[in-house]
């Protein structure tokens, strides 16, 4: 009787997610993770630039500083060290610039609790009539929850699951994996650091620009992380586009395996 218009998901961030049925639902938990240096916050910003719905991100890694920055040369194509020559001289012009992204919303607290979450996500409703539609968090790793100095992930899943069902919103947690796991190039869901794979419905593990679906609810999946992807990207730009014409490069997997093979 509510209609079904409130339970599809997000609009697919670029077209080879779509094809791949790689998707953000509302109401749902989904993880993007990769180890250090594979670009987890500049895909992810990315998304949000091409998605474009109602959005609340919790950036506790990143400065405001790095965020603006990458923000107004992804939005400019511009190189990051021009772009950062241009905020400083003119910030002004550069507001204009990033207000292109008025339907996002950046908290930069960098410890926040569930509870400042919480006050985050009700504060953006008393704004706005309404709560995201898009809730990121990143990282993981530094919100303040019990278990949180033993990587216990399993305790802080039910309370943003709660927290997306709550709001309906879709909630994406960028999170760490763990590099004594390598990957060819994308890690295989054995990688996640904490093991927290039991509850988001979709979790991508990514490097520099490629992409694998290791767990889907709702479409194909591949543990292994060798069914890859890849998005065109611009790194100076902070900027990613969709590839052309591209087909899923599959490598052969055991099924037998019981295992992830680990260098020594």
């Amino acid at each position: 009787m509510d209609g079904m218009e409130s339970l599809k998901p997000l609009p697919a961030p670029f077209k080879v997610f779509e094809d791949r049925e790689a998707l953000f639902y509302r109401g749902a938990v989904s993880l993007l993770a990769g180890g250090p240096g594979s670009m987890k916050t500049i895909s992810m910003m990315n998304f949000v630039r091409k998605i474009k719905v109602p959005t609340l991100y919790i950036s506790n890694d990143s400065t405001a500083y790095t965020i603006i920055t990458r923000a107004y040369a992804m939005l400019t194509q511009q190189d990051m060290r021009i772009a950062k020559g241009q905020i400083e001289r003119d910030p002004g012009a550069a507001a204009r610039v990033l207000g292109r992204w008025g339907n996002v919303r950046f908290d930069f607290n960098s410890k926040p609790s569930i509870e400042d979450i919480a006050m985050s996500g009700e504060a953006f409703r008393t704004v706005y009539g309404e709560y995201p539609w898009l809730t990121v968090v990143d990282v993981l790793m530094n919100v303040d929850h019990e278990g949180v100095a033993e990587q216990n992930y399993w305790r802080l899943m039910p309370e943003l699951k709660a927290i997306a069902a709550d709001w309906n919103t879709a909630m994406v947690g960028i999170h760490h994996t763990t590099e004594s796991v390598k990957g060819e190039p994308c890690q295989p869901m054995s990688a996640i650091l904490g093991k927290a794979n039991q509850l988001p419905e979709l979790i991508i593990t990514t490097h520099q620009g490629h992409y694998a679906v290791v767990k889907n609810r709702n479409g194909k999946s591949d543990v292994s992380g060798k069914t890859t992807f890849k998005l065109e990207a611009f790194p100076s730009q902070s900027r990613m586009e969709d590839a052309a014409q591209q087909e899923p490069q599959i490598q052969k997997v055991n099924l037998f395996e019981d295992e992830v093979k680990t260098d020594e």
